[in-house]
């Protein structure tokens, strides 16, 4: 496995720390969360269920308060890959397949 590839058992959770990033989901299901960075602050706001074929993106955070959490709800096995690694006709199908 490289070390892009994550294999998370049910309970496990990974988060998008760079901006640059995102995950794609090969296999399982995952919950992604937006989670504030602070120390002393730790909210958590879920957004959406995806399951494989999806891929999880960064949070758009101008102020970089918050970041991607990504939470196994079963076994699961994703990718995280920056923008670059992937095409923007592959990009462009992922990003309209969130918003069904």
């Amino acid at each position: 496995m490289s070390r892009f590839e994550k294999f998370l058992m049910a309970g496990e959770r990974v988060r998008l720390e760079d901006g640059e990033r995102l995950a794609l989901i090969e296999s399982g299901k995952v919950e992604v969360y937006a989670v504030t960075r602070a120390a002393g602050s730790f909210r958590q706001q879920f957004l959406v269920e995806l399951e494989a074929g999806a891929a999880a993106f960064p949070s758009l955070d101008e102020f970089e308060e918050t970041e991607t959490l990504i939470f196994a709800s079963e076994d699961a096995q994703i990718k995280i890959l920056t923008f670059d690694e992937v095409s923007r006709d592959e990009l462009k199908k992922l990003m309209r397949k969130q918003q069904l």
